[in-house]
């Protein structure tokens, strides 16, 4: 499986600024926001590495993704495009990764682990 597009770099920006979906006042009013790195099913039928955004305001659940700039009900997300998570993660752990290994993912176990410490 390969990175495809820009969207590891787009969750980023999402998560410092927001988007005309939902602007940053909006964002940081969340209970919860984290980055998400896994697989969905491509146009082609197959596995494809893929990175989108989790917002959280009790009760509801959202996905926030790059190539429409809208949000999802999280659940019917997960169904329509096959989303298998990989990791999660803080903007601010994202922002570490960033600035150690100089792109925005995915990242390996190894590469993961360095943070942690």
């Amino acid at each position: 499986m390969t990175a495809m597009g820009k969207c590891y770099t787009d969750t980023l920006l999402f998560g410092l600024r927001g988007s005309k979906a939902i602007p940053y006042e909006r964002l940081v009013n969340m209970d919860k926001v984290e980055i998400v790195h896994g697989t969905v099913v491509g146009k082609t039928g197959k596995r494809i590495d893929h990175a989108w955004v989790e917002l959280s305001y009790k009760p509801y659940k959202w996905v926030w993704e790059s190539q429409h700039d809208r949000l999802f009900n999280a659940s019917e997300y997960y169904k329509s495009v096959g989303a298998k998570v990989d990791y999660r993660l803080t903007i601010q752990e994202l922002m570490k990764l960033r600035e150690k290994f100089k792109n925005c993912g995915p990242f390996t176990k190894k590469e993961l682990a360095s943070i942690k410490k």
